[in-house]
């Protein structure tokens, strides 16, 4: 392995990164013959990326369709660490935080679960079918230039009002197979397709017809924080404004993997700061966000404790009954 500096080794993780999000799936040949190096270092640096907290896998994520939605649910409750630990076992949930601030759990399930009956619950502060995501390509430039950046921007007082809007998709059309597909492809992108191959007894020809329709239907991402993910506060932001397109630009120019999504009027982001930059002065630029009128209203909180339903081949008891085609 050659003896890089950590300025070379940065460089090399988001050119690694880059190379990913154009296609999650290439070999370590192929991203060795791009940054110069023999397949062994390539392997070797993406295995860093992860266990620094650089990258994580490749993800995938379902689109939304007529006759498909997943539901997101931001609840104030007397005691949400009772209703986390409940909710974990119920398989309609696919991601839950337990937080602290304006709401104290934030539900994301594939149908619609009624909260109001569950012990405690003190109101919702938000709930509804969820937008596609959105996701930010993340550019190398410091936290700091980023909202100074951004702070230029608000000082502007140009403002153009627009509401995001997303195609409306006909009907999904899945099979078991695709679903189990989706599963245990949707955290891990790069999982190894002989695994899943000999896992179901597909033939090659039917396993690549799936795969097909299931990455149709998904948006694949890769998350990226240059910092290491450990390095970050995490924030649950919701934002109100008349101004969605806009705050969604600037929201996909941060230095760090971005979430994004729209929740009835509301955008949601999941805002990651540098432990180093001062907390502070980005609650102070919250609230110029809203003094400016950019934003009519914000609502965040700090998410605790996160939960998010993963599955392994060992999760499908019955797949000796995908007989080979």
């Amino acid at each position: 392995m050659p003896k890089w500096s950590r300025v070379q080794i940065e460089d090399y993780y988001h050119s690694l990164y880059l190379l990913l999000l154009n296609d999650a799936r290439q070999n370590f040949s192929k991203i060795g013959r791009n940054l110069n190096i023999n397949d062994k270092s390539a392997a070797k640096l993406y295995r860093w990326t992860l266990a620094e907290g650089v990258l994580s896998p490749p993800f995938l994520r379902l689109n939304t369709f007529l006759n498909y939605q997943e539901y997101t649910y931001f609840m104030k409750f007397k005691d949400a660490q009772s209703v986390f630990m409940k909710m974990i076992d119920d398989p309609r949930i696919i991601y839950m935080a337990h937080c602290s601030g304006a709401f104290d759990l934030m539900v994301m399930s594939r149908e619609k679960i009624d909260f109001s009956m569950e012990k405690g619950f003190d109101g919702f502060v938000l709930s509804g079918p969820r937008s596609d995501f959105i996701y930010n390509k993340v550019e190398r430039r410091s936290m700091d230039e980023y909202y100074t950046m951004f702070q230029d921007f608000l000082n502007t007082g140009e403002f153009i009002g627009s509401e995001l809007t997303f195609s409306v998709r006909n009907e999904l059309v899945w099979d078991e197979q695709d679903l189990s597909l989706f599963r245990l492809l949707k955290n891990d992108l790069r999982m190894k397709y002989i695994e899943i191959i000999r896992c179901f007894g597909f033939s090659k020809s039917v396993f690549y017809d799936h795969l097909h329709n299931v990455m149709n239907t998904c948006t694949a991402w890769i998350p990226y924080y240059p910092r290491g993910y450990s390095n970050y506060n995490g924030y649950f932001i919701l934002f109100k404004t008349d101004f969605e397109g806009q705050l969604v630009d600037m929201l996909r120019k941060m230095p760090v993997h971005c979430p994004i999504l729209k929740v009835d009027k509301w955008i949601y982001a999941y805002i990651l700061l540098e432990r180093n930059f001062l907390q502070n002065a980005f609650f102070d630029f919250l609230n110029l966000m809203s003094t400016s009128g950019f934003v009519e209203e914000y609502k965040y909180s700090v998410p605790i404790s996160n939960f998010t339903r993963k599955w392994t081949t060992q999760d499908f008891p019955h797949r000796s009954r995908y007989l080979r085609e």
